[in-house]
């Protein structure tokens, strides 16, 4: 979840099918690059963007740290 329109709909979409199934929802964002670097998603402000939207929809959101490998 990059925190933009496209994904955030996406997962309020998921969520409410989640509500009427035996399924769940939850967000996940790849950040490929540090936290310090330019990038054009998954980085930096955009996670906080993530977190808060996940929050307000109420599904768990998850960051998985793949910028170290990068130098």
């Amino acid at each position: 979840m990059s925190g933009g329109v496209d994904s955030s709909a996406t997962a309020a979409l998921l969520k409410s099918e989640a509500t009427t199934s035996s399924h769940h929802a939850a967000a996940l964002t790849i950040m490929v690059l540090p936290p310090i670097a330019r990038a054009p998603c998954c980085a930096g402000q955009d996670i906080h963007d993530a977190r808060d939207v996940a929050e307000r929809i109420g599904i768990p959101h998850y960051v998985l740290d793949y910028g170290k490998p990068f130098p």
